[in-house]
C-alpha cells in the first residue's frame, strides 16, 4: 500500500483480494434478479458517496482519488486481481471496479477518515460473486445477463431505503431459489471486513456473532430452529407430553452486563438468544396474539426506480389521478401559449415597424404562431419527461413517467416520442375531443393490466405514483 496518511495492516485489501480471486466470471443465469437488485443498491451508495466526496464519474469511477487522495493499494495486489483474462478482457469495467475498490479497502487500512455510509463496492462484489460481470451500452443500459437495467443520473439514486436483501438467503429468495431442506435460513458463509458502524449486508450468522452484539466474538453462530408443526385441527389436538411446553417459552433476560441484542441492519426482528427458536411467520406464540408475520408490503412505490414489470399493479397512477395531473399541465401551457402569442404580436409590430398588416409583420406572426401553437408544446413535454421525468402536474400529485421495463426515467429519444404522439394542440381543452386525443386516451381502459394511453404505449413507458 502506497500514499499519505496513517498507515496500517492490509487486512482489508487482502481479504478482498481473495474474494475477487475466488469468482467464477463464466457467469449464473439463476441469479439474475438477485444481481439487478445489487446494481440498483451499488447505484444506490454510489449516488450517496459521491455526494458525500465530491467526486465526480458517477456511477463507476475511483472514489478512493477523492475520499482517500494519494492512497493506493499495492500494486502487486491490483495487478494479481487483474490477472484473470475474463477480467481485463471480457469485462473491462469490472476489472477497473476491481482495483477502484481495492483502493478503497486501502484507505480503510490506513486509516482515513472516511464517510460514514455503508461501503460502497460491496454490492458489486457480491453482484461478481453471484454470477460474473457486466457491461455497459452507449445507451445508458447496464447489461447484466441479457438483463437491461437503465442507469438513470445521480438524483434518481439518492433514495435512503436500501434496494437489494441484505442476506443471502434473501438473495435467493429473489431469485426463486428455496433453501435446502434442513440447512440454516441464512447463510454464514464469511465476508470481507466490514467498516466500522455500517453494517453492509450481514447474514445472518454475522448479525448474531458480530463483536458487541451480545455473542462473544469467535463463538458460533446459533442456528435457528425449525418451527413445530401447527395442529391439524384446533378441537382435537393431542396432549402434549409431560414436561413439555405447550407454547413458545418467553424470551429469557438478558444475561450479564453489556449492550443488549440489537436489531437487524434492515430494522427487523431483534436478534434472539442462543437456543431460543424464533417464532416462525404467522405461528402464533400465545392465544390471542396476533402472531409474528412477514411485514406488509407497501401500497406504492418509495422511488420511482422500483416499479416492477412483474408485479405491474403495485404503484400505477389512477385514471383520475393522471386526468387531474393534465388538467394541471393543460392550464400551465395554455399560460404559456398566451405568453408566446403576447411576445409573437409584439415582435410582428416591431418588425412592421409599428405596422402589423405589413408582409413583413404577418410573416413574423405566421412564424411566431405555427411555433407557438404547434412546436412549443412537443418541446415543452419533452422537456418535462426528458429532464425532470414528470411534467410539472404530474410532480404536483405525486406521479412519474417511468420505463415499462424496469422504472426509471425514460431516455430522451422516447420522452420525444411520447410528446409528438400526444402534445400537439393539448393548449386547448376542446381539442382533447379529436378523434386522435380520445382514442389515445380511451386506449387506457383497454389496458387493465398497466393502464397505458397510446403515448405510454408508443414510448413503452408507464405512470406511477411515488409515496
Amino acid at each position: 500500500m502506497s500514499g499519505g496518511g496513517a498507515t496500517g495492516g492490509t487486512a482489508a485489501v487482502d481479504a478482498l483480494a481473495a474474494r475477487i480471486r475466488a469468482i467464477d466470471w463464466n457467469g449464473n443465469p439463476d441469479h439474475t434478479r438477485s444481481r439487478v437488485a445489487l446494481m440498483r443498491e451499488y447505484l444506490r451508495r454510489a449516488a450517496l458517496w459521491t455526494r458525500a466526496v465530491q467526486g465526480k464519474g458517477w456511477p463507476f469511477y475511483d472514489v478512493a482519488e477523492f475520499a482517500a487522495p494519494g492512497v493506493r493499494a499495492d500494486e502487486g495486489v491490483v495487478s494479481g486481481v487483474l490477472e484473470n483474462p475474463a477480467v481485463v478482457d471480457q469485462f473491462p469495467a469490472v476489472g477497473r471496479s476491481c482495483a477502484w475498490a481495492l483502493h478503497l479497502a486501502a484507505a480503510r487500512d490506513a486509516g482515513v477518515p472516511l464517510p460514514d455510509l455503508p461501503d460502497l463496492f460491496e454490492p458489486l462484489i457480491r453482484m461478481y460473486e453471484r454470477g460474473g460481470g457486466f457491461s455497459l451500452s452507449g445507451t445508458g443500459t447496464i447489461d447484466i445477463d441479457g438483463a437491461g437495467l437503465y442507469r438513470g443520473t445521480l438524483p434518481d439514486h439518492l433514495g435512503d431505503e436500501p434496494r437489494a436483501p441484505e442476506s443471502d438467503a434473501g438473495l435467493d429468495a429473489l431469485d426463486g431459489i428455496a433453501p435446502p431442506t434442513g440447512a440454516p435460513e441464512e447463510s454464514a458463509a464469511p465476508r470481507g471486513p466490514e467498516p466500522a458502524g455500517a453494517a453492509v449486508y450481514p447474514s445472518a450468522a454475522h448479525a448474531v456473532s458480530a463483536p458487541g452484539e451480545g455473542v462473544p466474538e469467535g463463538a458460533a453462530a446459533p442456528v435457528r430452529e425449525a418451527p413445530p408443526a401447527p395442529p391439524a385441527a384446533p378441537a382435537a389436538q393431542a396432549p402434549s407430553a409431560p414436561g413439555a411446553p405447550t407454547m413458545l417459552p418467553p424470551a429469557p433476560a438478558h444475561p450479564g452486563p453489556g449492550p443488549h441484542p440489537g436489531p437487524y441492519a434492515h430494522g427487523g426482528y431483534p436478534v434472539h438468544p442462543p437456543g431460543h427458536p424464533v417464532p416462525p411467520a404467522g405461528y402464533p406464540v400465545h392465544p390471542g396474539h396476533p402472531g409474528y408475520g412477514p411485514p406488509p408490503r407497501p401500497a406504492g412505490l418509495r422511488h420511482h426506480t422500483e416499479w416492477n414489470p412483474d408485479e405491474p399493479s403495485v404503484g400505477l397512477a389512477e385514471p383520475v389521478q393522471r386526468f387531474a395531473a393534465r388538467f394541471l399541465d393543460t392550464l400551465i401551457a395554455a399560460v404559456l401559449w398566451f405568453l408566446l402569442m403576447l411576445a409573437t404580436t409584439f415582435t410582428a409590430v416591431i418588425i412592421g415597424g409599428g405596422d402589423i398588416a405589413g408582409r413583413s409583420a404577418d410573416l413574423a406572426f405566421q412564424i411566431g404562431a405555427i411555433f407557438s401553437f404547434a412546436l412549443s408544446p412537443i418541446l415543452w413535454e419533452w422537456f418535462q419527461v426528458g429532464v425532470w421525468g414528470r411534467s410539472v402536474g404530474k410532480m404536483l400529485l405525486g406521479l412519474w413517467v417511468v420505463r415499462a421495463e424496469g422504472g426509471g426515467r425514460l431516455p430522451a429519444g422516447r420522452a420525444l416520442l411520447r410528446a409528438l404522439c400526444f402534445a400537439p394542440g393539448f393548449t386547448n381543452p376542446v381539442n382533447w375531443l379529436l378523434p386522435w386525443s380520445l382514442a389515445n386516451v380511451l386506449w387506457s381502459l383497454r389496458d387493465k393490466e398497466r393502464r397505458r394511453c397510446l403515448h405510454d404505449r408508443f414510448a413503452r413507458s408507464v405512470v406511477v405514483r411515488v409515496g
